[in-house]
């Protein structure tokens, strides 16, 4: 398969094995009907996709889509006791999975201090923030943080305004070269020069892979999931880490939202 969604069309194609590392959603419980005026929520937990699938009676499958296991794609998803659940948030890979994979990726390249990463130019906080804030008293106030202010390098700045960048079909990426252990420090953003939380929180890079092109990691913008290509061993070890959802590609095919075929389509989507 070849076009925008498709599993070649986000990762290289040639490597011996693919996954699809599904980024977690989040349960809410409410006291009060769900989702209603007067209604609170009392806690939440991170939650799996096949744990939402079996929640709604829906199948857990490698393609499956989160409107076709939930019902709807953007909106939060009522499950009918008492409970809903969210979406992750497109194209942020949480910091917990971002922490299981980075041993994995690391004893798996030959060349662990020698890795390209690459952001998505379109992150906003890259150029500014606006903020507006509303006091206890009703007062408001508004206005626009630049990238200078949150801490975004002149470096950077340079580099988004004069290149060079990644250009592929539709997206833009500024290219950082550091080793995988310059991503488990917390505040990596800020040690790259792209401010601190630039990218509104993101935890990794949209595309990641080592000098000797062993494995490539992708989290593309527009998906609530991150995708692996690398060697069997590698894959295999990522399917077997408790702290990890994932599940095998074993062939190109569609990953946008309709690409779901054996679950019905999203209520808001059809």
């Amino acid at each position: 398969m070849t076009g925008w969604a498709s599993r070649n069309s986000v990762l290289p194609s040639g490597f011996a094995a693919y996954a699809r590392i599904f980024h977690p959603g989040v349960r809410y419980w409410w006291e009060g009907p769900v989702n209603r005026p007067g209604s609170t929520r009392t806690s939440q937990q991170s939650i799996r996709w096949s744990e939402v699938a079996a929640l709604t009676g829906s199948k857990a499958h490698p393609w499956m889509q989160w409107g076709g296991i939930a019902g709807v794609q953007m909106e939060e998803a009522d499950l009918g006791d008492g409970t809903s659940v969210e979406a992750p948030e497109d194209g942020r890979m949480p910091e917990d999975v971002l922490e299981a994979l980075l041993p994995l990726l690391s004893t798996a390249t030959a060349t662990p201090d020698d890795v390209t990463a690459a952001v998505w130019t379109g992150w906003g906080a890259l150029r500014s923030v606006s903020f507006f804030t509303l006091s206890d008293s009703g007062r408001s106030t508004s206005g626009t943080r630049s990238g200078a202010e949150l801490g975004v390098s002149a470096e950077v700045t340079r580099a988004l305004d004069e290149g060079p960048l990644l250009q592929l079909p539709g997206r833009e990426y500024l290219l950082l070269a550091g080793a995988l252990t310059d991503l488990a420090c917390p505040d990596w953003t800020s040690e790259a020069g792209l401010g601190e939380g630039s990218g509104g929180g993101i935890a990794a890079p949209q595309l990641l892979w080592p000098a000797d092109s062993a494995w490539c990691l992708a989290t593309e913008i527009d998906f609530g999931f991150t995708l692996l290509g690398g060697p069997v061993s590698l894959v295999e070890q990522v399917l077997a880490t408790p702290g990890l959802e994932a599940m095998p590609l074993d062939h190109d095919g569609a990953l946008h939202w309709g690409g779901d075929t054996v679950n019905p389509k999203a209520r808001d989507r059809t």
